[in-house]
């Protein structure tokens, strides 16, 4: 069996990814942000009544951070609601050759920072000759990267 290496910033899946290490053989962890030069980026994930919205966190770029959560809106939530707030994390950001893979398949989910992710993975990417799958926020397209 494949070894399976999950990269992934929120430091509130650490949890979940805990137990499925203890479920999946070969399964291993980091919590870290997949970049294209190593330094740390912060993390924002929404907040509804104290529940973590983790399929909804990503990236700051340092803009507004109620620009963030125009999603909530259409689920009929206001940015100006009380219980909606941002929790934020600073985590370390490091290119993927920095870990010498030996990969056969990768794949992307980073909310729109797939090539800043890619950009990291350069060297990999020509030495293992991988199948990628990247997840894009927009819908797939075919061969558009």
């Amino acid at each position: 069996k494949m070894p399976i290496l999950s990269i992934e910033p929120n430091p509130l899946l650490e949890p979940d990814l805990k137990l499925i290490g203890r479920v999946v053989p070969r399964f291993e962890y980091r919590i870290c942000a997949a970049a294209d030069t190593q330094g740390t980026v912060t993390l924002r994930v929404p907040m509804y009544r104290g529940l973590a919205l983790t399929g909804e966190a990503h990236i700051s770029d340092g803009g507004d951070p109620s620009h963030d959560l125009y999603w909530l809106e259409r689920q009929g939530i206001g940015r100006d609601d009380p219980q909606l707030t941002t929790q934020e994390f600073v985590v370390d950001a490091i290119p993927l050759d920095d870990l010498q893979l030996d990969t056969a398949f990768i794949k992307i989910d980073v909310e729109g920072a797939e090539l800043t992710a890619l950009g990291g993975l350069t060297h990999t990417l020509e030495r293992c000759l991988p199948v990628l799958l990247v997840e894009r926020p927009d819908g797939p397209e075919v061969g558009e990267l």
